[in-house]
């Protein structure tokens, strides 16, 4: 009886024992697939989640600036960098003005309220003002001066007696590929400054032909006077 009571016991012991390695073996199988589900996690975040939603922002960015809705506010400091940059021609700037969530693109200066696409176009960056008027820059926009980006397309011209013939051809075909710039993006053929002059006033006083050509074909009206009657 001894023996029998003996070999029921170890017989008990031994479940308990298998039983308790078996608990120890489904708990270290749940934690390996909890890991593994957690390298995974990490591994989509980092290595494809983060460029997903980096994307997906610089999308609801962009349709920010261009819906001029943006909850951001931009500090002086931001504004006159994007003038700078503007200025100096940098069109990739704009993309990257309007991908981090800058406000408006239509920024004025404060000394003379010129904005973006002024710069731009007084400073004969086509690409720049190209870029401005893709992301919506207004280009009918007047500076203190009564100014529209389309009466500042000859500004950036070298007058200098000395110049080439071929720096001159130059100029002259830049400021109609950006009469043709803004002119695709709405811009008024006919709107006048302070003077009551139009584009195409100017255009028939410096020239060159081919400008006075391209306002026509986009409807200049070539009867309406300036103020001093011209």
């Amino acid at each position: 009886m001894g023996y029998l009571r003996d070999k029921a016991k170890n017989s008990q012991l031994f479940d308990a024992e298998m039983e308790k390695n078996h608990a120890k073996t489904k708990e270290k199988l749940r934690i390996k697939g909890e890991s593994a589900a957690m390298k995974t996690r990490v591994y989509f975040d980092t290595l494809l989640g983060e460029p997903i939603r980096q994307s997906e922002k610089v999308l609801s960015d962009r349709d920010h600036i261009l819906n001029n809705n943006s909850p951001y506010k931009d500090s002086q400091k931001e504004i006159d960098k994007y003038m700078k940059n503007i200025s100096l021609g940098r069109h990739h700037y704009v993309g990257f003005a309007a991908s981090t969530g800058f406000e408006s693109i239509n920024y004025q200066e404060p000394e003379w309220g010129n904005s973006a696409l002024h710069l731009a176009v007084k400073k004969g960056h086509l690409l720049a003002a190209e870029e401005l008027c893709r992301y919506h820059a207004d280009p009918n926009l007047k500076n203190r001066l009564g100014y529209r980006p389309i009466h500042e397309a000859w500004q950036f011209w070298n007058t200098d007696f000395n110049r080439t013939w071929e720096e001159r051809e130059a100029q002259e075909k830049l400021t109609c590929d950006i009469l043709v710039a803004l002119l695709s993006y709405n811009a008024h053929v006919d709107a006048v400054d302070l003077n009551g002059h139009t584009a195409l006033h100017i255009a028939a006083r410096l020239g060159p032909v081919t400008a006075v050509k391209t306002l026509l074909s986009f409807k200049a009206d070539s009867f309406l006077q300036s103020n001093d009657g011209r």
